[in-house]
């Protein structure tokens, strides 16, 4: 039990840096007026962009677009396998036969799938909201 709340405060708290970082990236433009002001890091990443630019891999006006384009991407996909996972269990918990172990398994692969789905859906509502108008009208 001790283990799993270490886990959920870890969690938390990459989270909370993860949604940090993008509320600052958020409040920054990348690509100023000043082209005297722009920092080393600012640098590399126009360097970045002008690099894959008529690639089609970035056509995104800074990096937290890019970012949230491969997150978006990624959720169906993880959505999916946390819906392999809760078959998976539901079969190894149907066919466990009085075995404990198998039954001690089925029980740990289905609750960490409910919490991938967890995860995955609040995921999706967190990109939502930061991609939403009503974010970026108050950028603006």
């Amino acid at each position: 039990m001790r283990k799993l709340k270490q886990q959920i405060v870890t969690s938390l708290v990459l989270l909370g840096l993860i949604l940090g970082g993008f509320s600052v990236a958020r409040a920054a433009p990348i690509f100023g007026s000043d082209v005297d002001q722009i920092t080393p890091q600012e640098q590399g990443i126009k360097r970045l962009f002008d690099d894959l630019k008529g690639s089609g891999i970035a056509q995104e006006k800074n990096l937290t677009e890019l970012v949230f384009k491969y997150i978006n991407f990624a959720l169906p996909y993880l959505a999916l396998i946390a819906f392999v996972g809760l078959v998976y269990a539901g079969f190894l918990y149907v066919t466990n036969f009085g075995v404990e172990e198998q039954l001690t398994k089925a029980k740990r692969i289905l609750v960490w799938s409910i919490v991938g789905i967890i995860l995955v859906i609040a995921s999706y509502t967190i990109v939502n909201f930061f991609t939403s108008e009503l974010v970026t009208s108050l950028n603006q």
